[in-house]
């Protein structure tokens, strides 16, 4: 999936880069025909504009993506210049992302209980602290 050199991080540095190639690689493993049809690093957001190969259904493309970067926020969009469908995954900044982790966390009953837990357990310290 080729793309221009400014791709790789230019004033924001190499982080943005990297994290830009590691979802290129992604997008090449789900769907070899995938390309890139624009990048927009924005802040500490970047958004990517993907367009699947002819083997993958977009809502297909969308989906994997969504899976792989499940902190980042995917959705189906339809190009207004020729009709066709696109991935847009959009990398938010880094504290969208930790209340974007705490949201899943959340959901999750499994990490409900341990965060649940966590508090008992700090509770019960903080009160033998005080009885003791």
């Amino acid at each position: 999936m080729p793309r221009e050199d400014s791709a790789k991080g230019g004033a924001n540095g190499g982080t943005s880069g990297t994290m830009v190639d590691t979802i290129l690689a992604t997008c090449r493993a789900i769907d070899a025909g995938s390309r890139l049809r624009s990048l927009t690093m924005l802040g500490g957001a970047t958004t990517l504009r993907l367009r699947p190969g002819a083997a993958t259904s977009a809502e297909t493309f969308v989906a994997s993506l969504g899976q792989a970067f499940p902190l980042a926020q995917t959705r189906l969009h339809r190009n207004v210049l020729d009709g066709s469908m696109e991935a847009h995954v959009c990398v938010p900044e880094a504290h969208d992302a930790e209340d974007r982790a705490r949201q899943l966390a959340k959901r999750n009953p499994l990490l409900r209980v341990l965060l649940l837990s966590a508090y008992l357990m700090a509770l019960l310290a903080f009160l033998l602290a005080i009885c003791t």
